[in-house]
């Protein structure tokens, strides 16, 4: 076949998957079955994938575990469309964790209720389910035993605690650990600071335990991924 006819054969293909609305690898090679919420004092608000990407453009139809993190009475998380209708109270501070379905060729909608005028986002549906594997950090209000079942890795205690100064200590069965290895992990959050939130890091991906916010105690499961050491760091 001649050279220009395969150009156009290229070209003609590459028209028909813009138009036709199916994700490229690009836009499906972070998606993770568990979002991440968030919105905080400052105004920002947004959802995340496992490794922090930003969930915007097209993404699959599927059922998603959503973990809010919500730690500003001033503000809410509102997450709607069709099936969906997910919300925190507007004055107070809340971690909830949301099952929703998106359903296929439609459009979801965040804001933040009282100031949905500049705090919102959205981002549609298309292609096939979501997948049922996750990748990179994540993290969940956690109510279970800590013992693993079937592939779930098993489960190892943390203590994180960030003190009024803002230093930020972590230790591991009892003895202070200053990176961790990936894995899961059911982190005790002690947060005291009334200025800066707890936070582990790993190159560009970050896994929020705490909001500025947030003063007290809380007890989450994190999973962890990907090569490298992740260090507790206060934000």
């Amino acid at each position: 076949m001649p050279l220009t006819r395969l150009v156009a054969v290229a070209l003609a293909a590459t028209v028909l998957v813009a138009a036709t609305g199916a994700p490229t690898d690009a836009a499906t090679s972070a998606v993770s079955q568990t979002l991440h919420a968030y919105v905080h004092e400052d105004n920002s608000i947004g959802i995340t994938f496992d490794d922090g990407t930003a969930v915007q453009g097209t993404i699959p139809p599927g059922t998603y575990t959503v973990d809010v993190i919500d730690d500003a009475d001033i503000h809410n998380f509102h997450l709607m469309g069709p099936g969906v209708d997910m919300e925190t109270d507007v004055n107070g501070l809340s971690t909830p964790t949301w099952s929703v379905t998106f359903q296929a060729g439609s459009t979801y909608t965040y804001q933040c209720d009282p100031h949905s005028d500049f705090m919102y986002g959205s981002f549609h549906t298309s292609g096939a389910a979501a997948p049922t594997t996750v990748g990179g950090g994540s993290v969940s209000t956690s109510s279970g035993t800590g013992q693993s079942n079937g592939s779930t890795p098993a489960v190892k205690r943390l203590t994180a605690s960030l003190g009024a100064s803002g230093a930020p200590v972590l230790k591991l069965a009892g003895k202070t650990a200053g990176v961790l290895q990936a894995g899961r992990y059911s982190v005790s959050v002690v947060d005291s600071s009334k200025a800066h939130g707890l936070a582990l890091r790993l190159a560009g991906h970050t896994v929020t335990l705490s909001g500025k916010a947030f003063v007290g105690k809380r007890t989450t499961t994190v999973t962890l991924a990907g090569a490298g050491r992740w260090k507790l760091v206060s934000v």
